[in-house]
């Protein structure tokens, strides 16, 4: 395994640069997350301006329905104009949002400059979002788009051996959790590639990040725990490796990833975890550290110059692993 940092506690500070975005999120919340009910948090988000950045210039983008197995799922492909090659090369992208908030519209702009970034063609996925639709429903939603994803290569002008899928948060779970079922079916692994940023991969919130985290800007553990609770009910504690990745007995057979971890943030450990485990089974694995960020820095990277230049690895990762 590469990595970037060690993954101990990091003693940094935190990023002057990010300040300002953290004191107009918390200016959007009423109140303390953990404590809003789901439809309150998603007005509030909505009304702190997240995912108003503009895509870089030279992107073509569409809208689809992908449809399979009786799932209908709206999608958004971001192909950048200048860079014919790469549509040849796809990442299948999961926003973040705690399963409960985040879609294609919110994450219009980060999508958008990861395809220009990395260059190749995304497509995002508008998965359905907890509690209405609790777990599996999310991971039945991604599956059904790599299968419509699968069965339209031709027509999409992709190469089935440079499919690469990610995401951020929760989406960097889902990414996993995918990865994971595939493997466990027998079926050919469709993904050459893990791109998790800050992913949350398991329920353990007595980890060592979690309690020096407990009260992080952007997610803290009791936030982190109203997440997981809507997601996955009151048994959340319970989850199986296809809810919490790092409960599945072996990484073994799982694409090659990158992993990146934030400092101020309570996912830490599960992430570090992952990366370890997947290199010790043998899979090629890249973990970086941002010991002075916090959870959701992709959101802060236009403001940020760290932000900006953690995303930028993650991106040249991506652009290695599918070149």
């Amino acid at each position: 395994m590469r990595a970037a940092g060690a993954v101990a506690a990091p003693a940094a500070r935190l990023d002057g640069e990010i300040r300002p975005f953290l004191a107009r999120f918390e200016v959007a919340l009423p109140q303390p997350i953990h404590r809003m009910q789901p439809q309150a948090f998603r007005a509030a988000l909505e009304n702190s301006g997240a995912g108003t950045g503009s895509r870089p210039p030279g992107m073509a983008v569409e809208d689809r329905i992908a449809t399979h197995a009786g799932r209908s799922v709206r999608v958004r492909l971001y192909r950048p104009d200048a860079l014919a090659p790469c549509r040849r090369r796809a990442l299948l992208f999961f926003h973040g949002g705690g399963w409960m908030v985040g879609s294609v519209d919110s994450y219009d702009d980060i999508a958008a400059d990861i395809a220009a970034s990395a260059s190749c063609t995304v497509i995002s996925v508008e998965y359905a979002l907890a509690p209405e639709h609790r777990y599996p429903a999310a991971l039945l939603d991604g599956e059904a788009v790599a299968e419509w994803l699968y069965a339209n290569l031709d027509g999409l002008d992709i190469d089935p051996g440079r499919i690469a899928i990610g995401g951020d948060s929760a989406g960097g779970n889902l990414a996993a959790a995918l990865c994971l079922a595939y493997r466990d079916r027998g079926r050919a692994m469709p993904f050459c590639f893990q791109c998790l940023l800050y992913p949350a991969l398991d329920v353990d919130v007595e980890r060592p990040s979690y309690r020096r985290n407990a009260d992080a800007p952007i997610l803290g553990r009791e936030t982190m725990i109203w997440f997981l609770r809507h997601y996955l009910g009151e048994a959340w504690q319970t989850a199986d490796a296809y809810a919490a990745p790092l409960r599945a007995e072996s990484l073994a057979g799982m694409p090659p990833a990158f992993v990146a971890g934030a400092g101020f943030d309570p996912l830490l450990d599960e992430g570090a975890e992952y990366a370890a485990r997947l290199a010790a089974a043998g899979v090629p694995c890249e973990y970086r550290l941002a010991a002075d960020l916090v959870h959701g820095f992709l959101r802060m990277r236009n403001e940020s110059r760290r932000a900006r230049a953690e995303f930028d690895v993650a991106c040249a990762a991506l652009h290695r692993a599918l070149s």
